[in-house]
């Protein structure tokens, strides 16, 4: 092992802590175990003192020349400094705070149109509603009607929001298969708006603390006919990319027509 090998080695595993000293005489403070300015908030990657010396000297020369070591000013001068640190991290956490809960609202109002099998420019009619509604029952409240305000929801957020709670969904309906006790199917042969064939495969399973589950596992797109073997080739493409484990499956249930059962095959 070379030495630059062994003295890089040194530095990771060496276990360094703050050193207190460092706030009066180069400005730094903790945070996250990891040395923190208090002048250009630039945090530093280790623990070292001489990192801290250097980033000190290099970057605020000036600093011990205006407010000298040991003295009243350069005391009141820290606590300055860390009070606007203080201020600066609490706005950020509310900040993230509310950008979380408008994406939040965000994500219910697009599931709600979804499921309601609305246009996805009815998220802008629906929030407009809300900020009416809000106006009317809590006029004081401006904090709440600025974020009712913000939330975001053009059609293509509502179209992006629906296709990741779609994803999402679809994730968990597979794990849920995995570890499930049984489940069974219900297949559908029917047609879209354009008379085109399609197959709705539903599942319904039991999870593994005892509920039962059912969920849409699948709409798939026939091809030009839809004979028993078109829809059986479907099903078993569909199971097969959702990874189903066919040991579990206790029974399939159809709406009884030749070409879902199965009698009648002629080729």
């Amino acid at each position: 092992m070379t030495t630059n090998d062994s003295k890089k080695r040194k530095c990771e595993d060496e276990n360094r802590g703050f050193n207190l000293e460092w706030e009066e005489n180069y400005a730094f403070t903790s945070q996250g175990n990891k040395p923190l300015c208090l002048i250009c908030h630039t945090k530093l990657r280790q623990n070292k003192g001489s990192n801290v010396k250097r980033h000190h000297e290099t970057n605020h020369e000036n600093f011990s020349s205006n407010y000298p070591p040991k003295s009243d000013i350069r005391k009141s001068k820290l606590t300055e400094l860390k009070s606007a640190l203080k201020s600066q991290q609490r706005f950020i956490k509310i900040f993230s705070m509310e950008s979380d809960a408008m994406t939040e609202a965000c994500f219910v109002m697009s599931w709600n149109i979804a499921r309601a099998k609305h246009p996805y420019s009815d998220c802008e009619f629906v929030k407009k509603n809300l900020a009416d509604v809000v106006a009317v029952l809590e006029p004081k409240n401006k904090n709440l009607q600025r974020l009712i305000e913000k939330i975001p929801c053009s059609r293509r957020t509502t179209q992006r929001r629906i296709s990741q709670i779609s994803a999402d969904i679809k994730v968990t309906v597979q794990n849920d298969l995995k570890s499930s006790v049984a489940f069974s199917l219900a297949l559908d042969e029917s047609t879209d708006i354009q008379d085109n064939p399609q197959l709705a495969i539903f599942v319904r399973y039991i999870s593994s603390d005892m509920t039962v589950k059912e969920e849409l596992l699948n709409l798939v797109d026939l091809r030009e006919t839809t004979r028993g073997i078109d829809i059986k080739n479907a099903l078993n493409e569909a199971l097969a990319r959702a990874n189903v484990p066919f040991n579990k499956l206790v029974s399939v249930a159809t709406d009884g027509a030749p070409a879902m059962v199965g009698i009648n095959i002629k080729d």
